[in-house]
């Protein structure tokens, strides 16, 4: 005789009833014992399932994934779109205070290129030239240690600005620190050799100095430049014929001494 023996779920609401047979020949059902349910149907959606789980979870990933990449192009494109918004109204501002500093209105120009160096970002490409503007509107107004102090701050912010080294070169040799100068001078060129404004500023330091070979020297660099001006290059003719007569007359009192 068989037994008929309600087993899991049972007294549940709405749980699944299952039965555990017990046969004449004795093999039993109860827990604990392995039951072959291959032909059972639900255990074969249960198997169906299982199996499709990991699919389905990694295609809900991938959709997630892709969603959130798209969100993250999305914010990027628009942050990029505000940097260059506001790269855009800087260099209107940045144009605006450099019309003010040619009309020699330093104080209106200086205000300006405060702001704009407040606003601009540590690791912004306009902030060396805002440093090197805001230097030269001080040195406009003769403050030199306001000027020195930017145009070291330009440097600091870029090593390679041969302008920063350029115009700290011809402050120190307004302030007299001629060597100073040079060493300032010499390190623009070298960072740029097809700035032809280095070139001349050495040759006029060392002709103020007396340096008449070096001076001669540089103006000659500079005439042979090929981003050399005409008009300089006419004005500095007659100076390099005085300047080789006193290379030769310091040549003759040196063979008579």
């Amino acid at each position: 005789m068989s037994r008929i023996i309600k087993a899991l779920g049972q007294g549940k609401p709405g749980a699944r009833r299952l039965r555990l047979v017990e046969s004449i020949d004795g093999a039993t059902g109860l827990p604990g014992t392995p039951i072959d349910r291959a032909g059972d149907p639900a255990e074969a959606r249960r198997r169906r399932i299982i199996w499709l789980l990991p699919l389905l979870m990694a295609a809900a990933g991938l959709a997630l994934g892709y969603q959130a990449w798209r969100m993250h192009r999305k914010s990027a494109a628009a942050a990029q779109a505000r940097q260059k918004d506001l790269a855009d109204e800087h260099l209107e501002q940045l144009r605006s205070a450099t019309d003010r500093f040619n009309r020699q209105d330093y104080e209106g120009a200086l205000a300006q290129f405060r702001r704009l160096l407040e606003e601009s970002p540590p690791q912004s490409g306009l902030r060396p030239i805002l440093l090197i503007d805001l230097g030269m509107a001080y040195k406009a107004r003769h403050d030199a240690r306001q000027a020195r102090r930017y145009y070291l701050e330009a440097i600091q912010a870029d090593p390679r600005s041969w302008v920063g080294y350029n115009n700290l070169g011809m402050l120190d040799a307004e302030l007299g620190d001629w060597d100073s100068a040079i060493v300032s001078l010499r390190k623009a060129f070298a960072l740029d050799g097809s700035r032809v404004a280095p070139l001349l500023n050495l040759g006029r330091i060392y002709e103020k100095t007396g340096a008449w070979s070096q001076a001669g020297s540089f103006y000659m660099k500079y005439m042979e430049h090929p981003g050399a001006d005409a008009r300089v290059k006419a004005q500095l003719e007659p100076r390099l014929r005085k300047i080789n007569s006193l290379i030769k007359l310091e040549m003759n009192r040196k063979g008579k001494s």
